[in-house]
């Protein structure tokens, strides 16, 4: 088992895929020292099971054994092996940036940054610190993205880092070109340029191109239109069709070349479908190494009930044991096609919502120059109208519920044991408002009347949380929820009744 170990270890130190088969005898690895193995055995093991997963494209699989991994770590033991665990956290980092979760991905910086202080590897943590810019960027907070940046760069120069500092507030140039402030950006531009060490011979490194956006937006607020076309055409040579049909579509508005700006309207529009397209296809390669994993574990069941109906069958109760099966089949096939119709209603509600915001979008751009584009603006509004009526099929409030990042988030929480932040609660509240008004003025009108942690227990049970997993989130017994639950039921709704009966009435309420 050792030696598998080294070897898989070896494999992942050279970037060489741990595919062929690799996985199952890691499985059995990680088996085996759960048994007999140390903390740090057991912490490696799944570990390297989970990065095996990682290179076979099975992002949840290596997310949960990268959990289980961390799970496995003694922290408060002197030979813990924070290095192995700082991988764990980096790689999971990694992994929810990719899925688009910015919320898991900031925990898991936080742990990361936590194990990088009591290493005492102070690069690290300067590079996790800069790190935290990306999902808070996915989130939208410019404001919490710049104080990122900014302290990124202060403990960088601190430690005597000045590229690195530089390097830490590219994204800032952005930032300033969108608010205006265009002295400030040009200071920065060529601090930038000629001191973060990433240019040579007036190009930057690869993997940064995106900073020729920058500039060529910064030439079009300056009025240097020449200059702003030079750099989005680079930009396109590097690949990034969507920033450069954008930016020569701004160009030719300038310049008032109405055959250009339809031209590049159309290249934009191409740009952003295939962009569109390119990512729908990693979320279904995402969906279906999870739909690989369930089968898996289907025809795990399949086996058990095989082997469960040659016994029936000597016992003499196999016809009994076939008709159970028969109505078992029929039953979850009918919630399957029901499912699956219910997935597709979701789906096209969210697909036309985004189609909806896009060109609603578009047609704002336009708008600006309606006298040129009448036949184009007419045909967006025909979408927008057309978008409207699909919308009308909403899905119901719960669908929708489940499909938040935060009902997933408060169900990931629920199923490690940990309590949520107070960020998390607040979230929560948002949600509730948002997906459940009905839910929301109910819990309003008693607010008043609840303790935290009754407050709390119903927002969690109205998520569907059970009861046990509820305690460990709020730091408190099994019994004492129970006992907040009898409490409740007599409380809000005025009847006499048990702890289990509190589920039917919150639930229904929406």
């Amino acid at each position: 088992m050792e030696a598998l170990l080294d070897r898989a270890d070896s494999l992942n130190r050279a970037y060489i895929p741990m595919t062929g088969g690799l996985d199952s005898l890691l499985s059995e690895a990680a088996s085996y020292y759960d048994r007999h193995g140390s903390p740090n055995e057991q912490l490696r093991a799944h570990y390297l099971l989970g990065c095996a997963y990682r290179d076979m494209g099975d992002a949840p699989q290596a997310l949960q054994c990268y959990q289980d991994a961390a799970d496995r770590a003694d922290t408060l033991a002197s030979d813990c092996d924070y290095h192995r665990l700082m991988a764990v956290y980096g790689q999971m980092e990694d992994l929810f940036h990719l899925q688009y979760l910015p919320e898991d991905e900031l925990k898991a910086q936080e742990e990361y940054g936590k194990l990088a202080i009591k290493t005492n590897d102070t690069l690290l943590y300067l590079y996790n610190l800069e790190a935290k810019a990306k999902p808070l960027f996915l989130l939208g907070d410019t404001i919490r993205m710049v104080e990122a940046m900014n302290e990124a760069r202060i403990q960088y120069e601190k430690y005597g880092y000045p590229q690195n500092a530089l390097r830490a507030i590219g994204p800032m140039i952005h930032i300033l070109i969108q608010r205006g402030q265009l002295s400030d950006a040009r200071h920065l531009m060529n601090a930038y340029e000629l001191e973060s060490g990433l240019f040579e011979n007036g190009r930057i490194s690869k993997g940064r191109e995106i900073y020729y956006d920058f500039k060529g937006n910064y030439y079009l607020k300056t009025g240097q239109v020449d200059s702003a076309e030079f750099y989005f055409r680079r930009l396109q040579s590097c690949g990034y069709n969507v920033d450069a049909s954008r930016g020569l579509l701004f160009v030719y508005r300038q310049r008032h070349d109405a055959d250009s700006v339809y031209k590049y309207s159309l290249l934009y529009e191409k740009a952003l479908d295939e962009q569109s397209n390119s990512r729908r296809t990693e979320v279904i390669h995402q969906m279906n190494s999870l739909y690989n994993y369930q089968q898996q574990q289907k025809k795990a069941n399949e086996k058990t009930l095989l082997l469960a109906q040659a016994k029936a069958e000597r016992n003499g109760y196999g016809l009994l044991f076939f008709i159970v099966l028969a109505i078992l089949v029929c039953v979850l096939y009918t919630l399957h096609v029901l499912k699956s119709k219910k997935e597709k209603m979701l789906q096209d509600y969210l697909d036309n919502l985004a189609a909806l915001k896009k060109t609603q979008s578009e047609l704002e751009a336009l708008r600006q120059h309606e006298h040129e584009y009448e036949e184009i603006i007419a045909e967006k509004k025909s979408q927008i109208a057309l978008l409207y009526k699909k919308l009308n099929k909403r899905p119901s409030s719960e669908a929708l519920l489940k499909e938040t990042s935060v009902y997933k988030r408060i169900h990931f929480l629920a199923n490690a044991g940990k309590a949520p932040s107070q960020k998390e609660w607040d979230d929560i509240c948002s949600v509730v408002k948002e997906f459940l008004p009905g839910f929301h003025d109910f819990m309003s009108a008693h607010e008043h009347d609840l303790n935290t942690n009754e407050y709390r227990t119903c927002l969690l049970t109205r998520f569907h949380v059970k009861p046990k997993p509820i305690g460990f989130m709020l730091g408190v017994t099994t019994g004492y929820i129970s006992r907040i639950r009898g409490n409740l039921v007599e409380k809000l709704f005025k009847v006499k009744g048990k702890s289990s009966s509190f589920d039917k009435y919150i639930t229904a309420i929406s």
